[in-house]
């Protein structure tokens, strides 16, 4: 990534910096990080949710979320990561911090108002009966039962349920290579 000259008190120590974190490979991390669980489900990691959302299940279309988040904002990124490392004094470790406080943002933006295939029947009337996604397999079973009767519900955004993905997007900032 080339960023401009800054021009500013401490720029070319700040720039030497930046480039030697990139050299070792400093990163900000954005997403569903260790430790994170289901609302439902302490023991299923909260990233696993996010990936069964974002690349589909046998049973659920892929909605894309955080390849959409990148796709739709990559390219802006480097200017803002430049405007940002001057704000902050030309400090990388708060600049890279900064930088993933923005990138979540705007992920939880992607999932809010993103266009993504609608929800099943099925989903839809679990999201108006259960608003907080705290439904038991019997609930699923008679939500399945009250559809295939003509059962219905509002139609519910997609993505958005109980605020459990847009309200745990997280980021971190790694001073060496990325462990993935």
């Amino acid at each position: 990534m080339a960023l401009k000259s800054l021009r500013g008190k401490g720029w070319k120590a700040a720039i030497r910096d930046i480039e030697r974190k990139a050299r070792e490979g400093a990163h900000t991390r954005v997403g569903y990080l260790e430790g994170e669980t289901s609302e439902n489900d302490a023991s299923l990691p909260l990233a696993q949710v996010a990936a069964w959302n974002e690349f589909g299940t046998k049973t659920a279309p892929a909605r894309p979320f955080m390849r959409d988040t990148v796709a739709n904002h990559k390219g802006e990124w480097a200017e803002k990561l430049a405007g940002i490392i001057k704000e902050y004094g030309y400090n990388t470790h708060q600049a890279l911090d900064a930088m993933g406080a923005v990138i979540e943002r705007q992920m939880g933006d992607q999932i809010a108002e993103g266009n993504y295939t609608k929800n099943s029947d099925i989903t839809n009337l679990l999201k108006y009966r259960f608003p907080l996604n705290d439904y038991s397999t019997e609930d699923f079973l008679k939500a399945v039962r009250d559809v295939k009767n003509g059962k219905r519900a509002p139609e519910g955004t997609p993505l958005v349920w109980s605020g459990q993905l847009k309200n745990n997007i997280h980021h971190d900032v790694k001073d060496g290579p990325a462990d993935d």
